[in-house]
């Protein structure tokens, strides 16, 4: 069993995996907006006819879950000025 994956089951077929990203090379990263190298494991032989999908849907509700954590009014932004 993986330890840390994400992994992608049909939950009509017993939640039998049918795609995963494992093995993320996250160590020493000094950012958030890099892409992270992991390798992806294809368990179902259409496995690769849904990774579009299944990507677009994650940015999506990724997005979503962003939106809904941002600051309504501002009121926890704090501006920082430069000094001179």
């Amino acid at each position: 069993m993986l330890d840390d994956a994400w992994v992608v089951v049909d939950r009509v077929f017993k939640d039998l995996p049918v795609v995963a990203w494992s093995d993320f090379e996250a160590d020493c990263r000094d950012n958030l907006h890099d892409p992270v190298s992991c390798k992806i494991r294809l368990y179902h032989a259409h496995a690769s006819l849904i990774l579009d999908q299944v990507l677009r849907t994650l940015d999506r509700v990724l997005g979503e879950h962003l939106e809904a954590q941002e600051p309504k009014s501002g009121e926890d932004v704090l501006t920082f000025t430069r000094g001179k």
